[in-house]
């Protein structure tokens, strides 16, 4: 470990660091997204409409044309809206698909290609009202009395809660078909993930501390104290980095990155697990954090999903706590230098 100062000395703090402001380093997102990110933005529509494409085999084999679905992903950004558009409703809910002039292009080529352009624009209503009656037969628990399907529809006249980006492959050309939905839908789905990982995801607790540390020293006992003090900085020799580990009652758990939440500190989960060296003998664990909070079992659950994003109380800033052994021991700021970390205790 390297005490850090213009001098090469154990001087006051100052010497060769610079501010760090976490702003400039980390992605914004809204707080709607950080809501939805533990349902509805990590569900798997395709599982909720089972036989949708057996539905379609018929249809692709007697046009002797190759099609595959290669991504199905929800999100919260609604893409620009375009008509023509159909509409299915399910009850007291609604869906909308719509499609670009360039996927509708590569549609028709794979389906018809020497259809005239009236023909071309009934073909893409059927097309279109298939997909939704589709969707209406697959989707389990619905009574099919209450599934209504409208063309000609103006996209731009409802109201949309969030998305599903469906990608095609016909004849290896790829074009994207949008079903957007109403508030209530996404609502719906994000609630029924939700409730669907409550059930299947087992935590080893049913309540837990979470830290969000973004480095640790191995400090010999005797020189808890040196490090502690304020007034020095500490080289903390990790590269300046947008990713933490989240730590769950002292153990090493997830690994994140940390988001702007309209100034608040998120931690999005990443799909990698934390690599924190092991302590020498005889060190103890200093732990940088930025804070910690409590979490019910439910909320566990939800985090072991990649993708997903904690929400805190916490403001967006450079300030950090030292923790040693659950208990917290000073404060102090994250510093720049050279590239890396350092620790400015106040």
């Amino acid at each position: 470990l390297i005490t850090v100062n213009n001098d090469g000395g154990n001087a006051e703090a100052g010497g060769g660091l610079t501010p760090w402001d976490p702003r400039r380093y980390v992605r914004r997102v809204s707080l709607r997204e950080v809501r939805l990110s533990h349902g509805f933005l990590r569900s798997r529509p395709e599982r909720w409409v089972p036989g949708l494409a057996v539905q379609w085999t018929p249809l692709s084999h007697a046009i002797s044309s190759e099609i595959r679905v290669v991504e199905v992903r929800p999100v919260v950004q609604i893409p620009p809206l375009v008509d023509p558009a159909a509409m299915i409703s399910i009850g007291a809910d609604y869906a909308v698909v719509i499609s670009d002039k360039e996927s509708q292009a590569v549609i028709l080529d794979g389906v018809a290609v020497d259809a005239f352009p009236e023909g071309k624009k009934v073909l893409l209503e059927y097309l279109a009202r298939r997909f939704l009656g589709s969707i209406g037969l697959a989707w389990s628990g619905q009574d099919s009395s209450k599934i209504k399907i409208f063309s000609e529809i103006d996209p731009s006249q409802y109201e949309y809660g969030g998305a599903i980006k469906v990608v095609v492959l016909i004849n290896g050309r790829q074009c994207v078909v949008w079903l957007l939905l109403a508030p209530q839908m996404v609502e719906q789905l994000d609630g029924i993930w939700r409730r669907q990982v409550h059930s299947t995801t087992r935590v080893n607790a049913t309540a837990g501390v979470v830290a969000i540390e973004v480095a640790q020293l191995a400090v010999p006992p005797s020189a808890l104290v040196d490090y502690t003090r304020p007034g020095i900085a500490v080289d903390l020799d990790v590269t300046m980095t947008d990713t933490v580990t989240l730590r769950l009652d002292g153990r090493e758990w997830l690994a994140a990155r940390i988001c702007d939440v309209e100034g608040r500190l998120g931690c999005e989960i990443l799909p990698s697990t934390p690599t924190a060296p092991g302590l020498p003998e005889g060190a103890t664990r200093l732990s940088i954090v930025f804070g910690s909070l409590r979490l019910d079992m439910n909320n566990l659950a939800e985090l072991c999903q990649p993708g997903a994003i904690l929400e805190t109380d916490l403001l967006l800033t450079d300030k950090v706590g030292l923790i040693v052994n659950g208990d917290g021991v000073g404060s102090g700021y994250l510093r720049c230098y050279e590239g890396r970390f350092a620790l400015e205790v106040q």
